[in-house]
């Protein structure tokens, strides 16, 4: 295994750890090493994956919030580029999930039965909001 080949599946484990696949970690590896945007049919290249998969893993990752689109000037190729810092990243899926859970508890309120999840759900959103408050004591 080469060091790029370690670097991505680190970022595989990354990934997967926050419930992503492989190929988000492989992809999310591949900007975070570049520093800078890449097109695509870059992303495809730098990760041996189809353009099909590449396309529903941008998808997925910017939907989530870890990459985002972005332009060149005079261009009109779309590009992704990623966070250099990883804990801004893992900040902005805890803030993600952190929403999740408030639209999930908003349902809940009008439903019947279902205590057990209730409390779980609410649990969750106090562990995550002690997270995100910066206390590691949670």
């Amino acid at each position: 295994m080469n060091e790029l080949e370690k670097m991505l599946r680190v970022f595989e484990l990354f990934t997967t750890a926050l419930g992503g696949s492989t190929k988000d970690g492989k992809i999310l590896g591949a900007l975070w090493m570049k520093g800078g945007p890449m097109s695509v049919y870059e992303i495809s290249d730098a990760t041996n994956l189809s353009l099909t998969a590449c396309r529903n893993a941008l998808e997925r990752l910017e939907r989530h919030y870890i990459i985002k689109r972005v332009k060149e000037r005079g261009d009109r190729k779309v590009y992704y580029t990623c966070e250099k810092d990883l804990t801004k990243t893992i900040k902005k899926v805890f803030e993600r999930l952190y929403e999740d859970l408030g639209v999930a508890s908003g349902i809940m309120k009008g439903f019947e039965g279902g205590e057990e999840l209730k409390l779980e759900i609410d649990r969750a959103r106090r562990y995550l909001e002690r997270i995100l408050r910066g206390d590691l004591n949670a």
